[in-house]
């Protein structure tokens, strides 16, 4: 955990730094196929998902929460001023080349840059929703479902009660 910060810092400047020459090999190959409009819609849709839930509600709700408090206001800041300068480059970096090639990032890695990073990008994206992504879901269902409990029915689930009992239909019924 202590090197993710590093390897993002050093990821984004590096898609960054090449990304002039992606967009010139694009541009010369795919020039004629693109139809700004539609690149411009399904752009915005994509950013939208990626970048609004976790850059703005989870900033929001994080400095609402240290705000609360009174404390650690300066490490929201610091994390709103690497995900402005680091984060949201190169998310939109990778949504703008998968919507003007159509090809998913995975493709696009493995055109452009060697099959296995491309290879390496899909692992590491299967472990990231495997635990990650999921993770956080739980536990904001966790939570929610112990303050619902507590406020309405003065019952305390336990953390194994919760998971077997109602987070986990949960998400077996919405999947």
């Amino acid at each position: 955990m202590e090197h993710f910060l590093p390897f993002i810092i050093i990821a984004t400047l590096y898609v960054n730094y090449k990304r002039k020459k992606f967009f010139n090999v694009i541009s010369k190959k795919d020039s004629t196929k693109i139809e700004f409009n539609k690149v411009k819609n399904a752009l915005s849709i994509s950013l939208s998902s990626k970048i609004g839930t976790g850059a703005v509600i989870g900033v929001l709700a994080a400095m609402w929460k240290t705000s609360q408090n009174g404390i650690g206001g300066e490490a929201v800041v610091l994390w709103v001023i690497i995900g402005m300068i680091l984060l949201i480059p190169l998310t939109y970096s990778e949504v703008f080349f998968t919507q003007v090639i159509n090809k998913t990032p995975r493709n696009f890695i493995e055109r452009y840059i060697n099959k296995k990073v491309a290879a390496i990008y899909a692992v590491s994206l299967v472990i990231l929703y495997s635990f990650g992504f999921t993770g956080f879901q739980m536990t904001g269902v966790q939570s929610v479902v112990k303050i619902f409990a507590k406020q309405n029915f003065n019952y305390n689930f336990t953390t194994k009660g919760r998971l077997i009992f109602i987070v986990i239909p949960i998400i077996v019924i919405v999947s």
